[in-house]
């Protein structure tokens, strides 16, 4: 049966995916024809062993993702609960717990949140790395869901750990160490890594300790932001973080150290089986750790054993043993492209074993690059360009130069003490390495073209791709006129790839989305067929002085959190025009940054605007890139392209308040539309003198539902069918207020609200439009 653990391993595989997207259909039918192609073995063994395997798969994977349930109604206040040391997470002045509460029907895993009081709470924190019973006082809520289309679905991923509740605590009252038994060598595994960090921490600076923490415990929290973003834009993600490269080298250099001294070859790799389950507690078993701890677990005690399998059955028996523990991890980028790009590598290495190194290395990259471009269009919605000859250029020297260094610089760092000139002049040295690795990653991360958007992809069209991928190396593999015709019909599929990208663009419906952008305005306009993309306002937040202590070290700004990527996620590149209703920052707070990002054409924005200080400063840096700024006055015709609105305010240069807001009325397929901006009562009484005929369908609610705009006679004049609210949730101006709420519904107007129910959208044609919907259901 050698070589024949790829059945059982593929089967698994399709299973799990078909539990998480069971309204795939075109996974099913790639399980036929699976099925269709393990009877084509006619070997009973084979056969057995796939459908054997393939049931307990299902089994495990449906009780798993399927029975969760809980122990709690959410109205507790008081819990008692258990927290291991690695459930301890301290980001500035935030705590996060991952703790489980106990009762006699069970345990549940809960995530809780707390806001330290002081920097001297912090650091208490920071040092804990005992197992704590912790009595805590705070709120229960169900976790959240995303918020805005493809947005991180946060609610979705507690599930699937089986965690249906988050807390915020308000209180700690009781705080007590939990000693852990003699035999739970986990927790004091677990204990030691904590403070093997905490020691490395102290004795390097930030860019030395957080390259020695991924590359060698594997763990890339403690990377910096702005080089994550620059790793993943240059497509070396899976090699920096993911690959496992290190737990190879560990495995090489011991079974190597202990040959020399004379331990015999069987010992040495007894040694090695039990040493590599206590370096994968130690490091916590991630997903790519967990991958090559049991590949080279199931080799070692396979020569134990005397028996020989292929190493494509060592490695779908370590995928199969994953799947099984948490079928969770294949939503887990790491987990899709730790096993794929190793599964690429298995099947198709054979193909450079003829060819030179360098053009072995090019190969694999290419390899690797195209699988995972479908995978990174999914989650990131864009594929790096240059991931191939970066991968090919940063391997070698990870391999032969970073890692030993960062495992060298571990053991000094654990084996002398901050003062000592070994570990002072080992410092000086590698600091030089450092810096040069990062100066080379921000050289080529201002290479221009480094991605390339695709919007989200489809689980259909990922699937296509990959049905092309194989197709194309089998008609490397196999010589054989049947299977080359079979190839040639799935490499067709790649082209199906690109065309199913254009088709998206260029033959579609229009939409105006309001995005969720919390507490500011941000609406996305989509005209039919691709004629066009535009944006009123953008969105911003107005940020308050912290201490250094309270500053979180993954914070990001609305347009990197949330506009930005949502924009790449519908595939745009480009904006013709964003319109700014007025100068305050929770309307153009992020105009900068996403013009670091989206092409945008022309800005316009009322006359007077540029009067207030912080716009003008944004304006200028605009006008240096060479944007087009056009201010405006009301009673003109604003007209690009198939897009056309009427201005219908301000009537005068002023300096860009809530009274100065642009105005603007247009028609998506059969409503008018009118955006107010923050326009309050005296404003509306403006444009209500000037226009007293105006009727309208749908109205961009001012001032995020302020008591200070939407006045009876505004509504009562306009008589819009559908208001649309853009508030922060919870937020702490109370906005929207009852009483601009009771006016709307006395109007009988249908009122929609991001901060109840997420993104709101309309999709329509020219002469048609379809219902209102919301991202959130459960307001």
């Amino acid at each position: 049966m050698k070589g024949y653990l790829i059945f059982p391993g593929i089967l698994s595989l399709l299973i799990v995916v078909a539990l998480f997207y069971p309204n795939a259909i075109f996974i099913y039918l790639l399980l036929l024809l699976f099925l269709f192609r393990l009877g084509h073995t006619k070997c009973l063994k084979v056969i057995s062993l796939t459908i054997f395997c393939g049931l307990v798969v299902l089994l495990v994977g449906y009780f798993k993702i399927y029975h969760v349930s809980t122990l709690l109604n959410g109205t507790e206040t008081q819990l008692q609960v258990q927290v291991a040391p690695d459930g301890i997470k301290v980001n500035g002045n935030l705590l996060r717990l991952q703790g489980s509460y106990q009762t006699d029907k069970g345990k549940e895993t809960l995530i809780l949140f707390y806001t330290l009081a002081n920097e001297e709470e912090q650091k208490a924190w920071q040092k804990q790395s005992d197992p704590l019973q912790l009595e805590v006082i705070g709120t229960l809520e169900c976790p959240e869901g995303n918020r805005n289309r493809y947005q991180f679905n946060y609610q979705q991923y507690l599930k699937h750990q089986g965690i249906q509740w988050v807390m915020s605590i308000d209180q700690i009252k009781k705080q007590q160490v939990n000693q852990p038994n003699w035999w739970a060598f986990d927790v004091r595994l677990t204990k030691l890594r904590i403070q093997a960090i905490q020691t490395l921490e102290q004795k390097f600076n930030q860019r030395s300790f957080s390259y020695i923490v991924a590359l060698v415990i594997g763990n890339g929290d403690f990377i910096e932001p702005e080089y994550k973003e620059i790793q993943q834009q240059l497509g070396i993600v899976p090699l920096f973080v993911i690959s496992g490269l290190h737990i190879h080298f560990l495995c090489q250099f011991i079974e190597y150290f202990l040959l020399r001294i004379g331990v015999t070859k069987e010992k040495s790799q007894c040694l090695l089986l039990v040493g590599l389950l206590i370096y994968g507690q130690f490091v916590g078993f991630g997903v790519s750790v967990m991958r090559v701890v049991l590949i080279h677990f199931f080799t070692f005690l396979a020569a134990l054993l005397k028996q020989r399998f292929a190493s494509l059955d060592y490695f779908f028996l370590a995928l199969i043993v994953s799947l099984l523990y948490q079928p969770q991890f294949i939503l887990n980028i790491g987990f899709q492209l730790s096993y794929g790009v190793t599964a690429i590598f298995l099947l198709f290495g054979y193909l450079v074993q003829p060819l030179s190194s360098i053009k072995k290395n090019l190969f694999l990259s290419f390899l690797a690059s195209l699988f995972s471009a479908p995978i990174l269009a999914f989650h990131f919605f864009e594929i790096p360009l240059y991931s191939m000859l970066f991968n090919c250029l940063l391997l070698p020297f990870f391999e032969w130069v970073l890692i030993p260094l960062c495992f060298f610089l571990c053991l000094v760092g654990l084996c002398f003490s901050a003062t000592s000139l070994v570990l002072t002049l080992v410092v000086q040295l590698s600091n030089g390495i450092f810096l040069f690795l990062d100066d080379l990653l921000m050289f080529f991360g201002k290479l221009p073209y480094l991605t390339f958007v695709t919007g989200r992809l489809s689980i259909f069209t990922i699937s296509i791709y990959f049905c092309g991928f194989f197709g194309l190396l089998i008609y490397l593999y196999q010589p054989k006129k049947f299977y080359r015709s079979i190839s040639s019909i799935l490499v067709c599929c790649l082209f199906i790839l690109v065309g199913s990208i254009q088709i998206k663009n260029y033959f579609m419906a229009g939409e105006v989305m309001m995005i969720d952008v919390g507490q500011g305005d941000a609406i996305l306009i989509r005209l039919p067929n691709h004629q066009g993309d535009y944006l009123i306002d953008t969105g911003g937040q107005i940020s308050y002085e912290k201490a250094a202590w309270q500053i979180r070290s993954n914070e990001q700004s609305l347009a990197k959190k949330t506009l930005i990527p949502y924009l790449k996620s519908e595939g745009i590149t480009r904006l013709e025009t964003v319109f700014i209703t007025h100068a305050h920052l929770d309307h153009f707070g992020a105009l900068e940054e996403l013009s670091e990002e989206i092409q945008i054409d022309e800005v316009v924005f009322p006359k007077g605007s540029d009067k207030s200080s912080t716009f003008s400063t944004v304006l200028n840096k605009l006008d240096e890139k060479g944007l087009q700024l056009t201010p405006v006055l009301a009673e003109t015709t604003y007209q690009k392209q198939s897009f056309s609105a009427e201005i219908l305010f301000p009537f005068k240069v002023e300096t860009g308040g809530n009274n100065d807001s642009l105005v603007l009325q247009t028609t998506f397929g059969t409503l008018s539309w009118l955006f107010v901006g923050d326009l309050e009562k005296e404003g509306e009484a403006e444009l209500l003198k000037k226009y007293p005929q105006l009727k309208i369908d749908v109205l961009k609610i001012g001032h995020h539902g302020s008591k200070t705009s939407s006045s009876a006679a505004f509504i009562e004049q306009l008589q819009p069918t559908y208001g649309l609210i853009s508030c922060g949730k919870k937020n702490r101006f109370d906005h929207p207020h009852k009483i601009t709420l009771d006016q709307l519904l006395s109007s009988q107007v249908m009122i929609y609200r991001t901060d109840l129910q997420g993104a709101i959208y309309m999709k329509y044609m020219p002469n048609e439009h379809e219902p209102f919907q919301k991202i959130l259901t459960n307001d």
